[in-house]
């Protein structure tokens, strides 16, 4: 795959709440809502704590593959839940929703990509950009203490917890 550098300025919201940072694309499809749907919001939950951390010097770019919008007839729970984390998303400082997938029309100003596979990480990888992939085998719960790993909960996570209360929290 061959990146195609474009001349497009960044969307008016996008600079607002970039404020000098940089910005880092945050991906997910639908398939890791559907398989892995009993920590899929603890993940998430848990990736934008780490990057909340860094809002010093990162913004996320929450920039969800299209075929997330097939959970809606897939899943209407997990869709529900979904819309709860966009709502918080769309309110969040350090948050850049974006819901027209413009970040592939702007790879030039990401510094990486963290996520799950997708062309969007592809563009990332073929511009030279960073790319991190997410490992579901270690979530944490933030309200319990509790850790996934590999299938198993365990209450032997010992870090930082947020106080704020994410969607999809208990």
């Amino acid at each position: 795959m061959v990146y195609e550098m474009r001349d497009n300025a960044l969307p008016t919201e996008w600079e607002m709440k970039r404020k000098g940072r940089k910005i880092l694309a945050f991906g997910i499809n639908a398939s890791f809502f559907l398989i892995y749907k009993d920590v899929v919001f603890a993940k998430i939950r848990y990736a934008l704590k780490q990057i909340k951390d860094a809002s010093d010097s990162v913004v996320c770019l929450f920039s969800p593959d299209e075929s997330v919008d097939r959970i809606k007839e897939l899943d209407p729970g997990i869709w529900e839940k979904y819309q709860e984390l966009i709502e918080y998303m769309n309110g969040n400082v350090d948050v850049i929703y974006d819901a027209g997938h413009e970040a592939r029309d702007h790879i030039e100003e990401l510094a990486g990509y963290y996520g799950g596979p997708s062309d969007l990480a592809g563009m990332c990888q073929a511009a030279g950009k960073p790319v991190m992939f997410m490992d579901v085998g270690l979530v944490e719960s933030y309200n319990t203490g509790d850790c996934y790993t590999n299938g198993n909960y365990s209450s032997d996570c010992h870090s930082d917890r947020s106080e704020e209360s994410l969607p999809g929290d208990a």
